[in-house]
């Protein structure tokens, strides 16, 4: 999930309805689309818009289904592809404990 427009290569209407959050509040998820991890060229697909969202969230699992591995560490984390080992992304922890993408 995204709340920044900006980080889609490509988007289209989602009849999604919405999502809840961990403190009872909601978004309305809007599009759903096509997300460059960072600098690197590996791209993410169906990746939702939702209105409102203040951080941008990346699923584990779906970075990990797209043949990449997540290595997480005391203050970054690393994700490379599975099969070549190469770095494709990274970021570092904030002192939130919120892992954000370089």
């Amino acid at each position: 999930m995204i709340g920044d427009k900006q980080r889609f290569e490509n988007m289209k209407d989602y009849e999604g309805g919405s999502v809840r959050f961990g403190n009872n509040g909601n978004a309305k998820i809007v599009w759903k689309g096509t997300v460059k991890l960072g600098d690197s060229k590996v791209k993410i697909e169906d990746i939702l818009f939702v209105i409102g969202l203040k951080h941008n969230l990346l699923s584990v699992s779906q970075i990990c289904d797209k043949g990449n591995d997540i290595i997480f560490k005391r203050h970054s984390y690393e994700i490379r592809r599975s099969n070549t080992r190469k770095l494709v992304a990274y970021g570092t922890r904030t002192s939130r404990n919120i892992y954000t993408l370089s």
